[in-house]
């Protein structure tokens, strides 16, 4: 018995994430809540965000590890949570006397540096802490399971790689519940969005002296990086779920500028992006190479290189047939490896193994 713990909305199980998981055929529950994670300021992420994160998980916990004991159903083997605070929760909860002992197994995985030397070594003295009390973590690159291997030696957590993965709606389905859409102005359309590893300078640079619109659409403004809203430049914040996929549906092109290569970054938007067939330039970086193939599913380009990101919108904007090709190829790669059902089906296997029975 298999127990997730969703918390993008109380009826998760009816959603696309709940059919896939019933389409999988394994034993498994769906513990679900709401728990809002749209903050635009750190301060609010603080002071709301985990005092209801922490309430939230500390719930679903005793859901998890006490309520199987009055619906005739067996202990669950494997608990999938999400965060270091539910961690935290869990592993307290599952010390207590009677509780289930299921494996935690944290997804998805991100550890990040930063600038001060005494911050990151309290914060890896912190997520050590956390990571002995957790059985597997799931990265969603290569590169970071080899190194969080190495830096949480000691720790007892398996480390694994599962591609990130989810349920993106149809093109149809985007129209069938927006608005109006806008009408185009007749220059060709650049999209890109996210705020973590970004590197929103170089792409200005790039799109500054080519004939096309850009749209930036990203909560933070230091994420930014100092690009600023202009008559060609539109910055978009507050913008999400069907607002979001409207902008990338309207995008003649969608671009991801990285600037970090040690952690996974860009991914969410890349593969948004292939299902709904949108032709791809991306910063190359050695966690994207496990998503996208150079001039097949996208096209790659150094980081901070603003002159080859210009030729690669160039490139697509000239050949409107062959950019489309692409976006097909794309979305083709999104369905075998990257929706809802592949995502899920991978998961399991990766974090389960024998403890998980069939129905």
């Amino acid at each position: 018995m298999i127990h997730f713990f969703p918390r993008f909305s109380e009826n998760a199980e009816d959603s696309p994430f709940g059919q896939s998981l019933r389409a999988l055929g394994i034993s498994h529950r769906v513990i679900a809540t709401y728990v809002p994670q749209n903050y635009t300021h750190r301060l609010q992420l603080l002071l709301l965000g985990y005092p209801v994160l922490a309430w939230s998980a500390l719930s679903s916990a005793a859901r998890s590890m006490f309520g199987w004991r009055h619906g005739n159903q067996a202990p669950p083997a494997v608990a999938v949570i999400s965060s270091d605070v539910e961690a935290l929760a869990f592993a307290l909860v599952r010390a207590l006397p009677f509780a289930a002992r299921p494996r935690l197994v944290f997804t998805p995985f991100i550890f990040t540096q930063r600038p001060s030397p005494l911050l990151n070594r309290m914060r890896l003295s912190y997520y050590r802490f956390v990571m002995r009390r957790v059985s597997c973590a799931v990265c969603h690159s290569t590169l970071e399971t080899e190194r969080y291997r190495r830096l949480f030696a000691g720790c007892r957590t398996d480390f694994v790689f599962v591609p990130w993965g989810g349920h993106v709606p149809t093109p149809a389905e985007v129209v069938a519940h927006a608005a109006p859409l806008p009408r185009k102005d007749g220059l060709p359309r650049i999209v890109s969005a996210g705020r973590s590893g970004r590197d929103y300078p170089t792409l200005a640079a790039a799109v500054a002296a080519l004939p096309c619109r850009l749209t930036i659409i990203c909560n933070e403004r230091a994420a930014l990086g100092g690009v600023a809203a202009s008559e060609q430049v539109e910055v978009l914040t507050n913008t999400f779920y069907a607002d979001y996929f409207v902008q990338l549906l309207q995008a003649d092109i969608v671009v991801v500028p990285l600037q970090v290569e040690d952690i996974s970054a860009g991914q969410m938007v890349v593969i948004q992006a292939m299902a709904m067939a949108r032709p791809l330039v991306v910063t190359r970086t050695p966690t994207i190479g496990d998503y996208l193939h150079d001039n097949d599913t996208a096209l790659l380009v150094p980081r901070g290189d603003a002159p080859a990101m210009a030729a690669a919108i160039r490139q697509l904007l000239d050949d409107p047939a062959a950019a489309a090709a692409m976006g097909r190829r794309a979305q083709a790669r999104y369905a075998a490896q990257f929706s809802t059902d592949a995502h899920l089906r991978a998961l399991v296997e990766a974090v389960s193994g024998p403890l998980v029975d069939r129905v």
